[in-house]
């Protein structure tokens, strides 16, 4: 929206530390701040929520590195992602019958119950914070996210007590093949302290050839299966009535005269 606070808040952050700044946005208090301090601006669609509006923020934001010389040409790897997506598209939107339709099947197994969503770092531990959000915003349901092998070292001890609600929680594996053999190991042996105590353990691995179509066959998937999680519940995933509430509550921003 260009009215975010924390986004706001970085803008002029930034400028105060004299960074070089490109401002992708809508609109909004962003744009008007770029356009008085003759920023760089990258304009992208309005009118379409945040969590719906990832390629419009992605893609160009690896654009503007690859502009900068922090990135190799990558239009081949943007072109063959969005060709994949297109094919995913058709096996898990709505007109795929639940039978062949994963993300549908996974929604009915996350239907009442608390969705964990585990990933490894440095390969899917992006996608595994989507699904929680997705979750969260769509379904408007808790979910909880973290990644090995940190877990290994905290959470996975909290799964003693209480039973009650351990067997609520389903926990959904988001896996690559480029995770480390370690932590694949890892993983297993996690899996074999948990499966009597929790409802249920899913896992879910990337697709595709390239990275980016790896990540956004994950990315994909989990956006879905909010959406059909939203549908169980009989919400309309779109409003957030909440966050609107926060945002009508807090103070208006407010701009530092020092910029």
């Amino acid at each position: 929206s260009g009215n975010t606070e924390e986004t706001l808040s970085a803008y002029e952050e930034a400028r105060v530390r004299g960074a070089s700044v490109i401002a992708v946005t809508t609109g909004g208090k962003l744009a008007e701040l770029a356009l008085r301090d003759s920023v760089p601006i990258v304009k992208i669609p309005s009118g379409l929520a945040p969590r719906a509006a990832t390629g419009y923020l992605f893609i160009p934001t690896l654009g503007i590195l690859q502009r900068l010389g922090l990135l190799p040409d990558i239009s081949a790897e943007i072109s063959e992602m969005t060709g994949f997506i297109k094919v995913l598209q058709k096996k898990i939107g709505p007109e795929s019958p639940i039978e062949e339709n994963l993300s549908k099947r996974l929604a009915q197994k996350l239907y009442g119950k608390i969705p964990v969503i585990w990933a490894s770092t440095g390969t899917t531990e992006v996608c595994a914070q989507r699904w929680k959000g997705q979750i969260n915003e769509n379904a408007k349901a808790p979910a909880y996210w973290n990644v090995f092998p940190e877990l290994n070292h905290n959470e996975i001890v909290g799964f003693e007590f209480p039973l009650e609600i351990l067997n609520k929680i389903h926990v959904i594996i988001l896996g690559d093949e480029r995770d480390h053999p370690r932590v694949q190991k890892r993983i297993e042996i996690t899996k074999g302290v948990i499966e009597d105590v929790v409802d249920g353990i899913t896992e879910v691995w990337a697709t595709g050839n390239g990275v980016l179509s790896r990540l956004f066959s994950l990315i994909y998937t989990g956006d879905y299966t909010s959406f059909y999680l939203a549908a169980l519940y009989g919400l309309d995933p779109g409003p957030v009535k909440v966050i609107d509430l926060l945002k009508n509550k807090t103070p208006t921003f407010f701009i530092r005269s020092r910029l």
